[in-house]
């Protein structure tokens, strides 16, 4: 009788992302048709889905040697994807929060563009994880990711998501663009206090037509209001300046918004 598994450490990269509708709003879409909003439940799959079809890329699977673990769970309003690897490929952990980001890109798009349209907001963090089985193949995760982008993902204004402090670090700790010129857009990010933080905030475009933004920006809009749908406009005309034809990104200065600005948030 094989043993049972037991709660091991993990390196990698996690995202949050938060709906921004009202809890009612999302127990109705629940209670109504599943096919008609990416409810938090939904995104989950949908970015677990997007990453094990990256893995399945034979130059992926040459990348990281074995298959990363996967773990999702959706609470509220909120849904929270860790994708990791043993403690001895930590030096892999950029390509995970590549691979990470592209997949949360993805959700945020086909939130947007469902027939009853949700805007998320998120951050994304990477480090050491502990991951417990919870049963039925699940598994359970804690650890400073976790407490960095709980601490980070509603404070932001908008349909935004964007790296936290350990993200950026391994961002830009490697030489390895791996599309990110396209993926993100450097801005200093709005927060629902009045601050701001500079750091990397994702494009819901990456990898899509500009016949197809239109969409996806009513989307976006459409799920926020006040000032985070100013927020998000703001950001959304930036990404069009920066990339007019979906190719290369052109130079323009990086985004700001009116109100003071401070460092990133500290590391918990």
């Amino acid at each position: 009788m094989p043993l049972p598994e037991r709660a091991h450490e993990a390196a990698g990269a996690l995202v949050t992302l938060q709906a921004l509708r009202h809890p009612e709003y999302l127990a109705s879409v629940e209670a109504g048709s599943r096919r008609a909003a990416l409810a938090p439940h939904a995104v989950v799959g949908a970015v677990s889905r997007h990453l094990r079809r990256s893995f399945l890329e034979r130059r992926m699977q040459a990348s990281f040697g074995c298959e990363p673990d996967v773990a999702g769970h959706a609470f509220g309003d909120t849904a929270a994807v860790a994708v990791t690897l043993p403690p001895s490929q930590a030096h892999r952990q950029a390509s995970l929060l590549s691979l990470l980001a592209r997949a949360a890109s993805y959700a945020q798009r086909l939130a947007a563009v469902a027939p009853h349209s949700l805007a998320y907001r998120g951050a994304l963090a990477t480090g050491r994880f502990e991951l417990t089985p919870s049963g039925a193949g699940r598994k359970t995760f804690d650890g400073a990711p976790v407490r960095e982008a709980g601490a980070l993902f509603d404070r932001v204004r908008g349909a935004l998501v964007c790296l936290a402090p350990s993200a950026l670090d391994t961002r830009l700790g490697t030489a390895i663009p791996d599309g990110w010129d396209e993926l993100a857009c450097p801005a200093i990010v709005p927060l629902e206090d009045g601050a701001g933080t500079e750091t990397l905030a994702l494009s819901p475009y990456f990898g899509v037509s500009p016949a197809e933004r239109g969409a996806i920006r009513e989307g976006l809009l459409a799920g926020t209001e006040g000032p985070g749908r100013e927020a998000t406009a703001r950001f959304l005309d930036a990404l069009e300046l920066r990339f007019p034809t979906g190719r290369r990104p052109r130079a323009v200065p990086d985004v700001h918004w009116p109100g003071r600005r401070n460092e990133a948030p500290a590391r918990p």
